[in-house]
């Protein structure tokens, strides 16, 4: 009997065996402490918005896989892109998630394509469809999301050839970790995700001097500094201490009607406000609302202040200007009109200490035609 050369092919399978085990087992290990260190970043920051995409390349095909993916992250919104969908209501019942909330852009008119979200079902959001129409011809869906206070809120898009578009702004301030997730099993693009801190930058209190002319009386005043002995400034030679002097006299009689106070400014400053024309504009206000205010009927209120002007009106407030500004919108709804409103709420804007006219032209005339001896 002739031994054949390929009788120890057995033997060698065994060792090739051997060897891919080894591999796999090592490609495993590295795949798992890789995971743990996903895990762990994502746990450490599970306050703040996690979000991944995905390129998928087909949902229905990789929806088991993708399902896996989302149960062990527990990634709080998933965008996706080449979803390869229909509006077929049997696939989209296919690639639904327990616990998240799908929301789908179907690329109909090209073959593939296709965007969309899953939104873990505690979040709430709004989708911006007026964004998506500004823009027809992309593929794309925006998202409105909450963030930690009040008043912040993070604007969430997935956009699919996005060369259509003239530009996007991208300054991720907010983002504090970024990684990425191989997907070998869903699709040939890996997952990259995001950390972001949604949350609204506090403005810092200050503390600022300000003069208390709450309780100045100008007569008071006027007779208190015909007193003042300015006469000591002509007892200096030198301008400069001329000044000093006089800066002196003048505040302490300032201060004596007019003390410094410190207050807390809690908002950003509006030096906006301060203009000669809203300076103007605040005072004809205050004397309409004076006016307004001492007639008996409601007739002053209309030919001074509109039939529009709920402030200072009497039987009106702010739910009557919430029932006009309703009416409006659905108005100019009806019309196939665009609403744009502008909204500004300022408080204590007008606490600030202003010098009345007379002390000021009192003050020109006493600095003009002075001469240095």
């Amino acid at each position: 009997m002739t031994e054949l050369s390929f009788h120890n092919v057995r033997d060698i399978l065994d060792v090739f065996a051997d060897d891919l085990n080894n591999c796999l087992n090592a490609s495993q290990s590295v795949a798992k402490e890789s995971e743990d260190t996903h895990l762990q970043i994502l746990k450490s920051k599970s306050k703040q918005m996690n979000i991944v995409h995905l390129n998928t390349q087909s949902m229905t095909l990789s929806i088991d896989e993708f399902r896996l993916l989302l149960e062990t992250y527990k990634f709080d919104i998933a965008a996706l892109s080449e979803t390869w969908l229909q509006d077929n209501p049997l696939l989209l019942n296919h690639v639904s998630i327990p616990e998240y909330t799908f929301e789908y852009h179907n690329g109909d008119k090209i073959r593939g394509g296709g965007v969309g979200f899953y939104i873990r079902e505690s979040i709430s959001y709004k989708r911006r469809y007026d964004i998506e129409e500004k823009y027809p011809d992309v593929e794309q869906m925006w998202l409105k999301l909450p963030g930690r206070n009040t008043h912040s809120r993070l604007l969430l898009a997935v956009v699919y050839r996005p060369q259509k578009l003239l530009s996007f702004p991208n300054t991720p301030n907010r983002i504090t970790h970024t990684d990425v997730i191989p997907c070998p099993t869903i699709s040939d693009h890996d997952a990259p995700y995001v950390c972001v801190n949604i949350h609204t930058i506090r403005y810092k209190p200050c503390y600022k001097i300000i003069r208390d002319t709450c309780q100045l009386n100008l007569d008071n005043f006027y007779k208190d500094c015909l007193s003042v002995p300015f006469s000591l400034l002509y007892s200096f030679n030198n301008l400069n201490d001329q000044l000093s002097i006089f800066n002196d006299l003048l505040s302490e009689c300032l201060n004596r009607h007019a003390t410094l106070k410190r207050i807390k400014v809690t908002h950003p400053p509006c030096p906006w406000l301060q203009s000669d024309e809203l300076r103007k504009l605040q005072s004809e206000r205050n004397k309409l609302k004076v006016l307004a205010h001492k007639s008996p009927t409601d007739t002053i209120w209309e030919s001074l202040l509109g039939s529009r002007m709920s402030g200072f009106r009497k039987g009106h407030s702010t739910t009557t200007v919430l029932m006009g500004i309703r009416d409006d919108l659905l108005k100019a709804q009806k019309s196939g009109e665009v609403t744009l409103m502008l909204l500004a709420d300022f408080s204590k804007s007008f606490d600030m200490p202003n010098l009345k006219t007379a002390f000021l032209h009192w003050m020109v005339s006493y600095l003009t035609d002075c001469y240095q001896y």
